[in-house]
């Protein structure tokens, strides 16, 4: 569970960081590209919830959905909650910093 901690704590001062100097257009193009098939911008449901709002969330399934806490999710699912239905989609750290700085705009 430590290393746990630690691994997110590190990955969100580096997501942090990251986030600051992606422009949220980046972000919305990552979203179009590997979120819009199961994702909307509203807060209506498709195969997985509307995403309006879900920045500073508390999800039962992925838990508080901050920086670290959507950084740790997008990068596996899984990792966090073993029956997650979304996939792990392979995306790099910048494109992780890109959406989590456009959901924050929605």
């Amino acid at each position: 569970m430590k290393k746990i901690i630690a691994s997110v704590t590190t990955v969100a001062l580096l997501t942090v960081g990251a986030s600051m100097a992606v422009a949220s257009g980046d972000g919305e193009a990552v979203f179009k590209k590997k979120c819009k098939a199961c994702h909307t911008i509203t807060e209506k449901k498709k195969m997985g919830p509307g995403l309006k709002g879900v920045f500073g969330r508390e999800s039962d399934k992925a838990g508080k959905l901050d920086e670290a806490g959507l950084t740790t999710w997008l990068k596996n699912p899984k990792a966090v909650n073993a029956k997650a239905k979304m996939p792990n989609l392979k995306l790099k750290d910048d494109q992780i910093a890109a959406v989590i700085g456009y959901l924050k705009t929605l």
